[in-house]
């Protein structure tokens, strides 16, 4: 008794077959049945394996083809930062580390304000957020230094609201750090500017360029978003938009 065990492995597919014949001669009629069985399965292995790689293909293709930019969403939302930057001055030495800070006013740490909006031809961004601004977080209109746009991510429409430094109404919001109430606080984020490391080629340097620099190599890993969570905005996005308004 002899048996005949063809094994072939593809992908996403396990073909075992098991073949219990009578020892024949060479030539005999059943010898030339398994040697025709064989040709088949090759020739099915062939087919599947061309099918799975074409399957596989047409996949990526879709996957690669399609972007946000092609989703139409059937909600929109305006998210912005409300924020002043501030500095402890910098001089003329270009070896020291200055300090760079950023008040940024959120809520749980990293959410920002959002609002749901109905897109229209006549629908303005900036008129908007200023609205809100003034209706919501009792800010004036001469609080308000200038409103810029971040970016687009998915359905959410970004900008930041740079404030003046030296607004009384800042003191109606508590620091993150002295208050544990679930409401909206002043974030500090601290950053590290060493002109002579940073940006060598340039002599008269300002906090300007130092966020410049920072918009795109700054070592902070932080992310804002929505209370939902789907929103998000980079720092360093956020240190570009600054850089465009100073």
């Amino acid at each position: 008794m002899s048996e005949l065990h063809i094994v072939r492995v593809v992908p996403k597919l396990k073909l075992k077959i098991r073949i219990n014949a009578k020892k024949k001669e060479e030539n005999s009629e059943e010898s030339k049945k398994e040697a025709n069985i064989t040709l088949d399965i090759n020739h099915l292995c062939e087919k599947s394996i061309s099918d799975s790689l074409q399957k596989e293909s047409i996949t990526n293709n879709i996957s690669e083809s399609g972007s946000d930019e092609d989703i139409i969403y059937s909600k929109h939302y305006v998210s912005f930062a409300m924020l002043f930057p501030f500095d402890y001055g910098l001089s003329s030495v270009t070896e020291k580390n200055y300090l760079l800070g950023t008040n940024i006013l959120v809520k749980n740490y990293h959410n920002i304000q959002t609002y749901e909006i109905d897109i229209t031809p006549e629908f303005k961004y900036k008129k908007f957020i200023r609205s809100k601004v003034l209706e919501d977080f009792n800010y004036k209109n001469k609080d308000i230094s200038i409103i810029k746009s971040i970016n687009k991510y998915k359905n959410y429409h970004n900008y930041i609201v740079v404030l003046k430094n030296r607004s009384v109404r800042h003191k109606q919001f508590p620091n993150q750090i002295s208050s544990v109430d679930d409401n909206y606080k002043w974030r500090q984020i601290y950053d590290t500017y060493t002109p002579s490391t940073m940006t060598p080629e340039i002599k008269d340097f300002t906090a300007k360029d130092g966020y410049n620099f920072l918009s795109n190599k700054s070592e902070l890993n932080i992310k804002f978003t929505d209370k939902s969570g789907k929103n998000h905005i980079d720092l360093k996005d956020i240190y570009k938009s600054i850089v465009l308004v100073m």
